[in-house]
């Protein structure tokens, strides 16, 4: 970025600044709605993506403001647009390792099942050659939920446990141990580990939880791949 910035003039500097941090806001808004913490979720959603797609029409070669706005697309249920956004930021900035790892996360939650196994090999690939990067955690979790849609229960289990054994107040990721534990019988530590998540972010509820798993997934039976181990449990109907 600095190198392009340094050719511009500086009214075109300051404008380009300016779209750069709003990928960033929409980032930003984008993650108090995933996070549940969004006093008005939708309109979040809204000025994340007017964000997002503003900062994609002025930098739409920058690998980092891609990567933002295909996170953005991915929690708003815009898959298409996130695959296509953060695929132009691999291609440009191939050792984009976060960017790698929301592909693989999109794929993991929304992808037909060609596209989840191919999610799942990019989070393998990543674990595998950055075993220490930050997002290990995450990419564990996106892995279990790759793992959950190919009914791979013991493996999505076990990327699960080490998520939330590394990032232990990362609720998100409890969920999806919760419902791994749920699909492996195992429903009174699945219990126990939702009584954590609530604890610690009293706002999440079985419905907004469901309404979120399902805009990712798309269909009711990708859905349950995600739910049917806290049904098991008991926290959800």
């Amino acid at each position: 970025m600095k190198d392009i910035l340094h050719r511009l003039d500086e009214p075109t500097r300051r404008e380009f600044i300016t779209y750069a941090a709003r990928a960033f806001l929409g980032l930003y808004l984008i993650q108090r709605v995933v996070q549940f913490i969004s006093p008005h979720p939708m309109a979040d959603v809204a000025e994340a993506l007017e964000s997002a797609e503003r900062a994609i029409d002025l930098a739409p070669r920058d690998p980092e403001v891609l990567e933002n706005a295909g996170l953005v697309y991915f929690n708003s249920g815009r898959y298409e647009d996130a695959v296509a956004a953060l695929t132009r930021s691999v291609a440009i900035a191939p050792f984009n390792m976060v960017a790698w790892g929301y592909l693989g996360c999109a794929h993991a939650w929304t992808g037909d099942d060609a596209k989840v196994v191919e999610g799942l090999g990019i989070l393998e690939r990543l674990l595998k050659t950055a075993p220490d990067h930050p997002s290990v955690p995450y990419w564990l979790f996106f892995k279990a939920a790759a793992c959950m849609r190919l009914d791979r229960i013991a493996e999505g289990l076990d990327a699960a446990r080490q998520s939330t054994g590394l990032q232990p107040n990362f609720f998100l990721s409890r969920l999806g141990f919760a419902n791994a534990l749920g699909r492996a019988g195992q429903t009174a530590a699945a219990m126990d580990e939702i009584d954590r998540v609530t604890t610690t972010n009293p706002s999440i509820s079985p419905e907004n939880y469901i309404a979120s798993v399902r805009l990712l997934s798309r269909t009711d039976e990708r859905a349950e791949k995600h739910l049917a181990g806290l049904r098991a449990a008991g926290w959800i109907r």
